[in-house]
């Protein structure tokens, strides 16, 4: 709401929201034919995301990307994933 409770104007702009920190999720999907390992929410928490996609796919030797606040990998590798995000510190659902 722009005014205020003594109808003063406030800028949208002054009052960002924090951005939330998402739970983090991993999931198995299908896609198509390709079968895929998605973190989801992992760009919420203060990680390098680009730099955990390196690990990730050097540690499980397979390929991936990064798209948006989530990072898809190759296969299906949630539970691997899964255990090196807990043995980074990181909670996973």
């Amino acid at each position: 709401m722009p005014f205020t409770i003594g109808g003063e104007w406030v800028s949208p702009e002054s009052n960002p929201e924090p951005k939330k920190a998402l739970p983090v999720k991993v999931r198995n999907i299908k896609r198509k034919k390709a079968l895929l390992t998605v973190i989801y929410n992992i760009g919420t928490r203060n990680i390098d995301i680009q730099d955990l996609a390196k690990t990730l796919k050097r540690k499980l030797g397979i390929g991936g990307c990064v798209k948006g606040d989530d990072i898809e990998l190759q296969g299906h590798k949630a539970d691997e994933v899964k255990k090196i995000l807990t043995e980074m510190g990181v909670k996973v659902q």
